[in-house]
């Protein structure tokens, strides 16, 4: 009888059972396959050897895997495995377990937290210099690698190690003299590590340019970060979830964190900052629409016309938490070109890059968020399928958050921007400050302006036109539509009869 039917006559049996009816050796058979979602739950499987084999999504509740045989090379799903009866007392998998065990957690907590000079998710550091918890901290990364990510080669590794050790004592180094602009250099180094095929596989370097960034946040705009020993407890269990979960989204770790943040005032002080990122919790909703906000030790009036899209259309109920940022005279706000800049900051801090400024810019509907920065920059904020962007575009409520790149070359800037914003413009032509090109997809528009509406009352038409007389103020662009076509001049104009209309009317 041949492999194929023993197999379909005996489909219903477990792993283990069919290995034997099919006389294949555990000791052998196994090494190297792809053997992804078996069930193999309450099986014996001392003297399998999974050496090199792929086996995620495999599970594993019950079973025995002591003497199961794995290799540096076995793609395991360590969540999983540990659900085993007695994976503990395997030793490849129990090595594994514990670099990110509770009690190991814990240590990596506190080498972070000695080696960046902070306290506000450990209260008892010791007195150690920050070079030698820097050194500790690298050999912790290179201890990760080793386990987790040896189809790595050991020179991208290491060059990868040297970097992180630089940017961390860099980092340390610019502390010490409340020097923001260097401490925003390293942090955006950690951040292009973080980025990187190889960086972005390790918890502990996604940890260490988390903490890097609050701790940046808090020495910028005076704040305490907790102030009591079960906030700091909070924190901790916080920075923990990033160790024992690599999927942990940074935005829900930061607005955590921010929950327990006051403002450190001086006496003269009359207002906080302006610019401050922090998370609130809502009070109380005034019969006028007003939103009562409390957060960073005082009360706020968050005003109708300051609250997000979101909030607009649903009241939010008393204790539900939103992240808010201060403006002039003590007011707050959830939405606008400020809101959205403060928040990317806070994540991605560029606002102390004055040399090299990226500039964030909110469309006509504040739905549109265009955010014009460097090349390196944008390959930072887009790693990752674009996770980060995608996470800022849920917390500030935005429809859609573009990254375009400035580069000194109006051509080549216009170039990048319709591309990212409105890729149906081809055929771009250049006369000094003015701009021509022509749109493919105008099918739907020449309906619209077919049936009397005037181009401009097209959202997207008008959203774009807006935004371009924001990133390229004194630049006029026009674009064919068929026989008809749109222009900043044309909008211009548009709206000058708008406001007239509006003013006759009025």
């Amino acid at each position: 009888m041949s492999y194929f039917t023993k197999l379909r006559q005996n489909i219903e049996k477990d792993f283990v059972s069919l290995t034997h009816l099919l006389d294949l050796d555990p000791g052998r058979d196994f090494v190297n396959c792809i053997l992804t979602g078996l069930d193999l739950s309450k099986l014996d499987l001392s003297g399998f050897n999974f050496s090199g084999a792929d086996m995620r999504r495999c599970i594993w509740d019950d079973a025995l895997v002591a003497e199961t045989i794995f290799s540096k090379d076995s793609v395991l799903e360590l969540e999983e495995i540990a659900k085993a009866r007695d994976a503990d007392q395997n030793p490849f998998l129990s090595t594994r377990m514990n670099f990110f065990s509770r009690k190991s957690r814990a240590n990596h907590l506190l080498l972070l937290a000695n080696t960046l000079n902070v306290d506000w998710f450990h209260p008892s550091r010791p007195d150690l210099t920050h070079m030698g918890n820097a050194e500790n901290l690298i050999k912790a990364l290179s201890i990760e690698y080793d386990l987790f990510h040896h189809d790595l080669a050991s020179d991208i590794v290491e060059e990868m190690l040297l970097d992180a050790k630089d940017s961390v004592i860099s980092w340390c180094e610019a502390k010490k003299f409340n020097d923001f602009r260097e401490m925003g250099r390293s942090i955006f180094q950690l951040l292009c590590l973080s980025a990187s095929p190889v960086g972005r596989r390790s918890r502990l370097l996604r940890l260490v340019s988390i903490v890097a960034r609050l701790e940046l946040h808090r020495m910028r705009f005076g704040l305490r970060l907790a102030g009591s020993p079960s906030e700091i407890l909070e924190n901790a269990a916080q920075l923990e979830l990033v160790l024992s979960d690599s999927l942990s989204e940074e935005t829900s770790v930061f607005s955590q964190i921010l929950t327990h943040a006051s403002v450190m005032l001086r006496p003269k002080d009359k207002f906080v900052k302006v610019g401050i990122a922090f998370s609130g919790k809502v009070v109380d909703v005034d019969p006028g629409g007003n939103i009562v906000i409390s957060g960073i030790g005082r009360k706020f009036l968050l005003l109708k016309n300051l609250i997000s899209v979101a909030w607009h259309h649903t009241p939010p109920a008393p204790g539900t938490i939103g992240i808010f940022v201060t403006r002039r005279s003590d007011q707050i706000t959830q939405r606008g070109p400020e809101y959205v800049s403060a928040i990317f900051d806070l994540f991605f801090p560029v606002k102390l890059d004055v040399e090299d400024p990226t500039n964030v810019y909110l469309g006509a509907s504040n739905s549109w968020a265009v955010i014009v920065t460097n090349k390196k920059k944008k390959g930072v904020l887009l790693a990752n399928k674009g996770e980060l962007v995608r996470q800022l575009q849920r917390l500030c409520g935005l429809r859609r958050i573009t990254i375009t790149t400035r580069s000194g070359d109006f051509e080549n800037e216009v170039k990048n921007f319709i591309n990212d914003g409105f890729q149906d413009i081809r055929d771009l032509a250049f006369n000094g400050g003015s701009v021509w090109g022509r749109l493919t997809a105008s099918a739907d528009l020449l309906r619209f302006v077919a049936s009397g509406s005037s181009i401009y009352d097209d959202r997207k038409i008008r959203t774009f036109i807006s935004m371009w007389e924001k990133v390229f103020p004194g630049a006029d662009i026009s674009i064919s539509v068929g026989q008809s076509g749109f222009s900043s001049i044309g909008f211009r104009k548009f709206k000058e009869r708008q406001a007239q209309a509006d003013n006759s009317g009025s």
